[in-house]
């Protein structure tokens, strides 16, 4: 297994990295380090099967925007599955993280909001 240097694009993390032992390699869930990662590739989806970590992964990108002093937003729909205590107890800062809830039923909703966000440049992140 390799070791991973600090900062890494995101395409280098891998399944296997993921489960390496601490001593060897720094946890990829590190909220500073995902969030450089984000930084090299700018815009990025994040997706996979059913049992994904794919929350748990936004939210540690959150956390690390947060640390590097930019805003965050989080958009989804009205019956997403964003929990806003898992976000407090993972250090997130609800206070300065903006939500948008958007109808299932406009099919362009979420990305006309995505759109929006990032075009204000206001955001250093938009989930």
């Amino acid at each position: 297994m390799s070791t991973l240097s600090y900062p890494i694009p995101l395409a280098s993390y891998s399944a296997a990295d993921a489960f390496e032992p601490a001593a060897k390699v720094a946890s990829p869930w590190d909220p500073e380090r995902l969030w450089d990662a984000v930084l090299c590739q700018r815009l990025i989806e994040v997706s996979g099967e059913a049992r994904a970590a794919r929350l748990s992964f936004a939210a540690s990108c959150i956390l690390g925007a947060q640390h590097a002093g930019e805003t965050a937003a989080w958009i989804q729909p009205t019956d997403g599955g964003l929990y806003p205590p898992d976000l407090h107890d993972s250090g997130i800062d609800l206070q300065a993280l903006s939500v948008i809830h958007m109808p299932r039923t406009d099919r362009f909703g979420l990305p006309r909001a995505a759109e929006i966000l990032l075009r204000s440049g206001g955001f250093g992140l938009v989930v």
